[in-house]
């Protein structure tokens, strides 16, 4: 049997003071009785516990610390091979404000109806973690990662295409972000959603997808809005090129679908975003399940602390019930005369 160093030591030494502590108690106790009587006189006429009742609720009280101390060695025995699952996923949704996603193709536009399937999500999350990535030219940590729901949806809520302060479309900004967000090791199942239009005006994305392969992080990704060309509002009216013509935007689903298929993730048409999220989560619900590193073992000590802790209790329980009887069963059997 292995103990835990130095809590064993320090028990024991804990417990010599306090074996000396109960001896001199119980010495003081019986010294000042004696003084008035003999022992068996002194329980017919004050009721107390006769000599070596007292003896054995000391010795009970011994062996409870005793047992304790053991318990706080936590004793071990052989090694033990047993297999580690993720059960929790770390979900970083990572949503696209760029102006492009004003576009009403989807009503009552793109941006509004992603920020609508992510809060339908986090109202049936279950002890997943969550944190949210905002990005447009530039992207920022809009929400950590928590589990708290009530506080990434009122972050959620605050998403407009007035926050970025570079406009633009800079998918590669987002991802960079995320990967910053989620730890290194962690005993959650990582996944990035990826919720944008596509069109990405900057050029900066295979070093980033090769540290998301190496972290071995999935991006799900979402195509928002229809195939049919939309315009973009603006102040009232819509956007337009140097030349007054109106500036249309399309989902760029082949730079999305290039995203998910190299990090190993999946890629999902957005023209109805809530139907497409969901597709999204049952595949991250089956792939958690699927990998949840059953051929991963942790290796340890098995640990034998428990039959320790059980007995103190049946010897506390020993003392606060059955003993406390024992001057009525010594009184109905007559020992004392």
């Amino acid at each position: 049997m292995n103990f835990e160093y130095p809590t064993y030591l320090i028990g024991l030494w804990a417990l010599l003071p306090l074996i000396l502590l109960f001896v001199l108690d119980y010495r003081w106790r019986i010294g000042r009785f004696l003084r008035l009587g003999h022992i068996v006189s002194l329980h017919r006429t004050l009721g107390l516990f006769p000599k070596y009742v007292l003896i054995v609720r000391y010795a009970i009280r011994l062996l409870v610390l005793t047992a304790l101390v053991f318990v706080l060695a936590r004793p071990k025995g052989g090694i033990t091979d047993s297999p580690r699952t993720k059960t929790r996923t770390q979900l970083v949704f990572c949503l696209d404000a760029s102006r492009s996603m004003l576009a009403e193709d989807l009503q009552p536009n793109r941006l509004s109806r992603a920020k609508q399937a992510i809060s339908a999500v986090l109202k049936r999350l279950k002890g997943d973690q969550v944190a949210l990535i905002v990005f447009a030219g530039s992207a920022h940590i809009q929400l950590p990662m928590t589990n708290d729901y009530g506080a990434a949806t009122m972050f959620l809520d605050a998403v407009s295409t007035d926050y970025p302060s570079v406009q633009g479309t800079s998918i590669s900004a987002a991802l960079k972000e995320a990967i910053k967000t989620l730890p290194e090791q962690s005993e959650a199942e990582p996944a990035l959603i990826l919720m944008s239009d596509g069109e990405d005006h900057e050029g900066d994305l295979p070093p980033v997808l090769n540290e998301l392969k190496r972290r071995g992080i999935r991006v799900f990704a979402m195509s928002i809005g229809s195939q049919v060309a939309a315009p973009i509002p603006n102040n009232g009216s819509y956007l337009t090129d140097a030349q007054g013509k109106l500036v249309f935007t399309r989902p760029n689903e082949d730079m999305l679908a290039r995203i998910a298929t190299e990090t190993n993730g999946l890629f999902v048409k957005g023209n109805d975003p809530s139907t497409a999220l969901n597709k999204v989560m049952a595949e991250i619900d089956r792939l958690k399940k699927s990998t949840s590193l059953s051929a991963e073992t942790s290796i340890g000590r098995e640990e034998l602390f428990l039959p320790f802790l059980w007995f103190a209790f049946a010897l506390l329980c020993l003392d606060l019930v059955f003993v406390s009887q024992w001057e009525k069963w010594l009184r109905k059997w007559s020992i004392f005369g």
